[in-house]
């Protein structure tokens, strides 16, 4: 049999000397006030743009074919269903494909620093930073091969001399192809 068992006690809970626990709930009491804000702040825009709507299908609704409506109202509907249309084409544009494919195309000897994509015009743009220029084409040609890009193309490259390592800068253009 075990003798002389010492019971154990610890403080999980440990406290900075001086540390205050009302500062704690003060902090705790001004992120509700601050997220309440915030809420109120977004229900508002939700409603503008709850009511924007509303407006542009009663007036697409009120407005008979066979007639014109005000020139300045036709404008301000064509400008806001133009709108509408290019939302939702960036909104539903395959984009976890066309990064899927990018990522899958990375080598450790490339790295992207910047992507910008126009599911509009399908046009895709890649700068980025290669150890060398034959890490460049090899991800280049990795690029040709996926199905998300077509017509890729070097659009500019830079050889860093100050650098002691002269890696390549560079920028690339290609086409995201429609599936």
């Amino acid at each position: 049999m075990i003798r002389g068992l010492v019971a154990l006690q610890m403080d999980f809970q440990q406290r900075e000397a001086g540390a205050n626990p009302r500062l704690g709930w003060l902090v705790l009491m001004l992120g509700a006030v601050l997220l309440a804000g915030v809420l109120a702040e977004y229900a508002e825009v939700d409603a503008a743009v709850a009511a924007a709507r509303s407006r542009v299908e009663e007036a697409q609704r009120a407005t008979p074919r066979g007639t014109q409506a005000r020139s300045q109202d036709k404008g301000d509907n064509a400008q806001a269903v133009k709108s509408e249309s290019i939302v939702r084409e960036q909104l539903s544009a395959p984009w976890g494909a066309l990064f899927a494919e990018i990522e899958g195309a990375a080598h450790e000897d490339v790295a992207m620093l910047s992507l910008q994509a126009d599911p509009m015009t399908r046009s895709v743009r890649i700068s980025g930073e290669a150890r060398n220029f034959t890490a460049l084409m090899a991800y280049v040609r990795r690029l040709e091969a996926t199905a998300a890009m077509a017509d890729v193309r070097l659009a500019g490259h830079e050889v860093r001399q100050q650098d002691p390592r002269r890696p390549v800068v560079f920028t690339l253009s290609a086409t995201w192809a429609a599936r």
